[in-house]
């Protein structure tokens, strides 16, 4: 993956606490805001528990769908 930020949509299209999945140079990144700010996170895992986008988001952690793992967005 490349330096820098890269557009993958508009700010007033994902509110607080909603995620978004992205392709971003053939890798799945997932985008949410947390705090007025903007966070991105590689959304493979190495456990097997649900794709991250169909998580919740709480505060700045990311809830696991199928197990409740959680991951920092920042």
């Amino acid at each position: 993956m490349g330096t820098g930020f890269v557009s993958v949509g508009r700010a007033s299209a994902l509110p607080e606490g909603g995620l978004m999945s992205v392709e971003v140079d053939e890798n799945s990144v997932l985008v949410g805001p947390v705090g007025g700010e903007f966070y991105a996170i590689g959304e493979e895992r190495s456990h097997v528990g649900g794709p991250l986008a169909d998580g919740k988001l709480y505060g700045c952690e990311i809830e696991r769908p199928w197990h409740g793992g959680r991951f920092d967005l920042r």
